[in-house]
């Protein structure tokens, strides 16, 4: 019986420490933190999702952890400049979206193999970069990123080994794409 008090008493204090409460208090300065999201948005908006990469890295800005809209949603009243926060961040990641969006638009429009390239190689860095923090937000665009950068080496693999648009009926395997 001793041993079943003392390890629910441990698995009670980790969650405590995990948690971030109860006898746990965070020192997080929430109004700075929310300007430095803002920061973010403005070089978004100024300087379009490839600016931004540039400046983020350049600057050493670390992608900000975007929680869940359920996580977000339960927490408490009383804790208001968190609660802002995350707000702010996954509002940030919602404008990341669209910028991701309207880059996926260029992806569609036929361009030069370098252009092709140079997207490939902003998206998988957008992508290391969005990724480098755990959050369930940074999850789904690091993914969305990915998806955006197989989405055009598909499509130049099938423009190398089917020059003519005749032979796309042939089945043509790619590890993550069946083309028939």
């Amino acid at each position: 019986m001793k041993r079943f008090a003392s390890v629910m008493l441990i698995c009670i204090a980790c969650s405590l420490l995990a948690s971030g409460s109860g006898a746990v208090a965070q020192s997080t300065d929430y109004e700075a933190a929310t300007e430095q999201i803002r920061a973010y948005a403005k070089a978004l908006d100024k300087d379009g999702v490839w600016g931004f990469v540039a400046t983020a890295d350049a600057n050493g800005w670390i992608a900000p952890h975007i929680h869940s809209a359920h996580f977000v949603h339960w927490i408490p009243a009383a804790e208001v400049q968190s609660s802002r926060y995350e707000w702010a961040k996954r509002d940030f990641s919602f404008e990341l979206v669209k910028a991701l969006d309207i880059e996926s638009l260029k992806i569609i429009d036929p361009s030069s193999t370098q252009e092709r390239e140079m997207q490939v190689e902003r998206l998988l860095s957008f992508s290391h970069w969005i990724g480098g923090t755990r959050g369930f937000g940074n999850f789904a665009l690091k993914m969305r990123a990915e998806n955006l950068s197989r989405s055009e080496r598909a499509r130049e693999d099938i423009q190398t080994h089917h020059s003519n648009p005749q032979d796309l009926h042939q089945p043509f395997h790619l590890p993550f794409l069946l083309v028939s």
